[in-house]
């Protein structure tokens, strides 16, 4: 039996709420319409691709981890199952016609190499 009690009470008065359902055809993908596809895709750089990423079982980290492609940005942290254009930070590769990436939102990284 639950003991109710005046500093115990406050459970029952949590209530969740949202400010915005994403949509469900939101995450972007191979598939996506032009012109945004391309732009992910010719600028991505693949030095982002490490042993982490490797673990979603996906090779590119073009559309984020485990391609979840979310435009998606918290004000504590971008995640990396947002688009790598959004966060990725890289110095590229110019013998090979990669671009470098530039963060348009910081990201703190959990893992480092």
């Amino acid at each position: 039996m639950r003991r109710s009690t005046p500093s115990a009470d406050w459970l029952d008065r949590v209530t969740f709420s949202f400010g915005y359902v994403l949509p469900a055809d939101l995450p972007l993908t191979k598939q996506s319409t032009e012109p945004f596809r391309h732009l992910v895709e010719d600028y991505y750089d693949p030095g982002l691709q490490n042993r982490h990423s490797a673990v979603s079982g996906v090779e590119s980290m073009m559309f984020g981890y485990k391609e979840c492609g979310l435009p998606l940005v918290f004000e504590h942290n971008t995640p990396n199952n947002s688009l790598p254009l959004l966060w990725a930070e890289t110095t590229g590769d110019s013998v090979k016609g990669v671009h470098s990436m530039r963060p348009l939102f910081r990201r703190r990284q959990r893992h480092s190499e």
